[in-house]
């Protein structure tokens, strides 16, 4: 019982950390140039968006360099991310600290990550990108104007609309593609996913709320 009690506050507080508070763990997935997870000492996994930047999405020019380069400086693995608070996908939003190193400033300084200036006003991220820009480091080394992140998803999205319109409109069910999940008409992510297409009953998995 006393084991019980004991693992219930660590759990509780692994997941109050995450709202808002220290992450201490390692690095057990690299996703992309700004997204992590991170196991902490309770076995807990906690997905970290880094705050304040942008990175070349996996699909786009520059997305595996972005990529493997967060893999290089995270080294180990071992890091403290001080978050701030939630997405609406649920990722935890913060600094990435491996020692001393910031890895979010990282990123930017070396030319992997845009400065996300609508969702941050930080004034070093902005020199940073300034002088990542004019020192042609990373992907500021391309001679062409390199498509940042959000104007590649806005423009993902445009493509896709018309087969996401004809599925809703032919009553279809509707696959998740980043998650696999198929979702009927009855539930709140039909149709609604960012990244998603019409399927049949025979795609992905069913959705624990809807059934599929």
């Amino acid at each position: 019982m006393v084991r019980l009690f004991a693992y219930l506050i660590a759990l509780t507080a692994s997941i109050l950390s995450a709202e808002g508070g220290t992450v201490t763990g390692r690095v057990v997935k690299v996703y992309d140039g700004d997204t992590i997870t991170v196991l902490d000492s309770n076995y807990t996994q906690h997905k970290i968006r880094l705050d304040g930047i942008d990175a070349p999405e996996r699909g786009q020019d520059y997305g595996a360099k972005a990529t493997l380069a967060l893999k290089a400086v995270l080294g180990s693995g071992q890091v403290v991310v001080e978050v701030t608070t939630k997405d609406k996908y649920g990722r935890s939003i913060g600094q990435v600290m491996v020692g001393q190193n910031n890895i979010n400033a990282w990123m930017v300084e070396k030319g992997w990550a845009w400065h996300y200036k609508r969702y941050s006003s930080d004034r070093w991220l902005a020199e940073l990108e300034l002088k990542a820009r004019a020192a042609k480091v990373g992907l500021w080394a391309d001679p062409r104007s390199p498509m940042a992140p959000w104007d590649y998803r806005a423009a993902q999205r445009t493509k896709n609309a018309p087969e996401q319109a004809a599925g809703i409109a032919n009553g279809q069910y509707w696959l998740n593609t980043s998650s696999g999940v198929r979702h009927n008409q009855s539930c709140r992510n039909y149709g609604a996913t960012s990244k998603g297409r019409a399927c049949t009953k025979d795609d992905g998995k069913a959705c624990g709320m809807c059934g599929g």
